[in-house]
């Protein structure tokens, strides 16, 4: 068997309800604080009102960055301990990054379509 096929039958064959990730209380605080702040941003005025269709995706982004993150950390069973505080704040700093970069994106788009 191919190890595609082989991958594939193995998730196929597990129980998905026992793979569920979990966040830390500290990490779980900091996710709700981040949604909050995001959400602000989206508001009339806010950094994210203008390109509210790719800031709304942003938190779901963020949140599997961090199970990414988290997965990709021993131990390779990443349902066995919750997502930690400084595994989701890495994640955070990349949303925001990107966040940064897609307002300077759209603003120089909006530029040269007023041009």
């Amino acid at each position: 068997m191919q190890p595609f096929q082989s991958w594939r039958a193995q998730i196929q064959n597990q129980n998905v309800a026992s793979n569920i990730i979990r966040l830390s209380i500290d990490a779980a605080r900091l996710f709700n604080s981040y949604q909050e702040k995001i959400e602000i941003n989206l508001r009339k005025n806010g950094e994210l009102h203008g390109i509210s269709n790719w800031g709304g995706k942003l938190a779901g982004a963020v949140a599997r960055m961090a199970a990414l993150f988290h997965a990709a950390l021993p131990p390779n069973s990443p349902d066995s301990i919750p997502i930690s505080q400084e595994t989701m704040l890495n994640a955070i700093k990349i949303g925001d990054y990107y966040q940064a970069h897609a307002i300077a994106a759209y603003d120089l788009y909006a530029q040269n379509t007023q041009n």
